[in-house]
Order: structure tokens, then sequence, then C-alpha cells
């Protein structure tokens, strides 16, 4: 039998997470056997996989091969769906026998190769060998991005004219899980006079740092009447956002709650009393299919810069930084809505969303792909990227011991 597997290091509760798991449960539908190869899982997120009919397989050396192989099937054909860069390289040269590896790229700056190196030479090479291995792998539809954004920034970043075909990118969108709402649930929603504003993301900063500037802007309001902000949040920089919300006057302070982790089901509860909904990613597909007007924002910056509403332009969840402005007016065009404009713009939302992130067609979209593409074989290229993945992990061991 076919096997899948899912290949990402910690898994968290996430929108990458959710992903993963509603291809799983697709996947499984079709009568394949899907595993998730990582280093550490929350148990919450456990269950929900296991309760799918996903195996979990944990590597308790992650650097090392041979216990990665471990857990990849030699006696069958294996389908593998990466999430890195980094991560599709180390598999695609494990060179196994009947194993197909593809790269999903489900962050902008994924397929930005070499951006992040620290070693002004190394990125170079990076840089310019990536390009090219970039444009192999798009030929051989190895790559999916999950949006047009991703496509931008990938050809801004390599500025090269052979990835500038925009027939080479292939899009699979994120999916969701479609949920049932009543008519009666979004007319209440609609007719609701208090403005509940919702922001769900870990606390990543800069990466999500429209958080920060969120609670900026609820204090910097002139009129702060009938309004109320809830962000669902918890993270390794939980502690500044807390300390942000902290130092809020008496007034702002009771308009702005911070919820904890909070278990992906247990989400709705916010989900059903928000009229507005703030932020980027996968959470914006799931305050969109429940009737509640989104507005996308720009990553990487503590500002809440962006474009549109969702429900005018359904490929955008997140915003490039250039083409955002500040977030006012659309702020002032939610607040002047009467409550049948409201719900008129509630079912476009919901409706919107429903039809372009279908978990079916993703699903779908990822099996066609396996069934074209050739089995992974040996490239001079990716061999070329583990060694310098290697000599950047040399160079950064000589770095820790030089700050001793």
């Amino acid at each position: 039998m076919t096997e899948y597997v899912f290949y990402y290091k910690d898994i968290l509760v996430g929108g990458c997470e959710l992903l993963i798991e509603k291809i799983s449960r697709q996947i499984i539908k079709e009568g394949f056997r899907v595993k998730i190869l990582c280093r550490t899982i929350d148990e919450s997120m456990r269950k929900r996989f296991e309760q799918s009919g996903v195996m979990i397989c944990q590597l308790h050396d992650w650097e090392s091969n041979k216990e990665l192989g471990k857990f990849i099937s030699t006696d069958q054909e294996v389908r593998v769906i990466t999430f890195f860069w980094e991560d599709f390289v180390r598999l695609y040269s494990l060179k196994r026998r009947s194993m197909k590896t593809i790269l999903y790229a489900v962050h902008f700056q994924v397929l930005a190769i070499g951006a992040n190196c620290r070693f002004p030479l190394v990125k170079k090479i990076l840089k310019s060998v990536g390009a090219r291995s970039l444009f192999k792998l798009l030929q051989s539809k190895r790559i999916l991005c999950m949006d047009e954004q991703t496509i931008r920034y990938t050809q801004n970043y390599f500025q090269k004219k052979y990835l500038n075909d925009a027939s080479m990118y292939q899009i699979a969108r994120v999916p969701i899980n479609i949920v049932t709402v009543s008519d009666s649930q979004l007319e209440r929603r609609a007719q609701e006079p208090k403005l509940n504003i919702l922001a769900i993301a870990r606390a990543d900063f800069p990466f999500k740092g429209y958080l920060l500037g969120l609670i900026d802007f609820i204090e910097k309001l002139e009129n702060k009447d009938k309004i109320h902000l809830d962000i669902v949040s918890y993270g390794s920089d939980i502690d500044k956002l807390k300390n942000k919300i902290k130092a809020l006057d008496a007034e702002t302070k009771n308009l702005v709650t911070l919820h904890g982790k909070t278990d992906y089901d247990a989400l709705e509860q916010y989900y059903e009393r928000a009229k507005l909904y703030i932020g980027m990613g996968t959470t914006i597909l799931d305050a969109a299919q429940r009737g509640i007007i989104s507005i996308p924002v720009a990553p990487y910056t503590e500002k809440v810069l962006v474009d549109k509403f969702f429900h005018e332009d359904y490929r955008i969840l997140a915003v490039d930084e250039e083409d955002a402005d500040h977030i006012l007016n659309l702020w002032e065009a939610v607040g002047g809505l009467s409550s049948e404009e409201y719900l008129e713009l509630s079912e476009k939302t919901r409706k919107i969303a429903i039809e372009n992130y279908s978990e079916t067609k993703t699903t779908e979209k990822i099996l066609n792909i396996f069934n074209e593409i050739k089995y992974d074989k040996f490239s001079w290229k990716i061999f070329m990227f583990q060694l310098v993945r290697e000599v950047q992990s040399l160079l950064k061991g000589n770095d820790k011991r030089s700050e001793r």
C-alpha cells in the first residue's frame, strides 16, 4: 500500500498542523496510510491525529539520517510532503527506492533559498544555486505554493527572468474544514451592536507583530464605545504581549482580553461572538467561513497594515507590506455598516471561503502531483545543499564556541 508521510519537526497548535490534519483525513478516505514524522508533538494534536487514523512517529535524534531511515519504508511507494526547503533537501537526498518528495510552501518566504543565512559568501552561493535548483524543481512539479503572495515573494527575491513564468507555479490553497453555520447565527452577529474584534495567533514576534500593533491601535482610538478585542495567543513571546496589555490605561485595558493556549475546538466560543476578524493565514479562513468579516494583515511589522477585506480578494491571506495601508479606513467601513449591509457581506465572505478553499480540491491536487512526478533521484545541486547545510552547522558551532 502506498504510504504518505508528513515531515514536520515540532507539531504545535497552529495553521500548518491543522492543514496536515485536514489533508491527512482526506488521504485516509482515499484508502492510503498516513504517517507523521516529528520530533515533538502537542498532546491535544496527537489525539486529533490518532483519532483520524494517522500514525505518529517521533524521532529522538532529529539530525540522524540513520534513525530517519528506519521510518521510511523500503518495500512500498512512499510519498513525502515537506514544508521547508532544508527538510525537502534532506528527504530528497535519502535516495530511497520508490520514494517521491515534494515541497509544499505554506509560508511565503519558504522558497527564498538562503535568505536567512548569516554568512554572506554562503548566502550568495545558496541564492545562486538555489535559483537554478528551484527552476528545475518547478519544471518537475515538485513544488506547491499556498498562494500568489508566495510566488511574488520568490520572484522578487531571486530577480531571475526564468522564474517569472507564472505557469510554472502550482497553487494548492490551504484547505478548511467546513463548519455548519445557521442563518440565525449570521443574523445574530449582524444585529450585534457591539464590535467584537478577534485575533488568533502565536506570540511570535516580529512575524506576528500585528498583535502588538492592534493593541496600540485600540489604545489610540478616539471613540472606544461598544468595542472589545479578544486575543487568543501563546508562545515564546507571550510575556511581551502580556506586558503590552498591562501597560495600557485603565479604560483600554478593560477593552482587551488575552486568552492563553486554547484547543482548536474550544476556539468556537470566540468565533461565535466575533464580528470582525483581524489576522493572517489559515485563521482568516476559519473566521471567514463562519461569516465573520475578515481583514488580512501584513506580517513582520508591529503596525496593523492592511490592503482590503478578504471578501474583496479571496487570494489574500496575508498582505504584501508595499501594498499595505493603515487599518483605519477598513475599520471605519465596518463600523458604518447597517445590520442588513453586514449580513450581506457576511454571507458573501462565507460563500467565497467555502468555494475557494475546499479540502477535497487541495488533497486532489496533491494526489495528482504525486501521480505525475517521478521517483527521487540523485542531484548534484541538491547534494550541494546538503554539504552547505553541514558547513553552516559547523560555522554556527564555531560561533558559539567563540562566544564563550
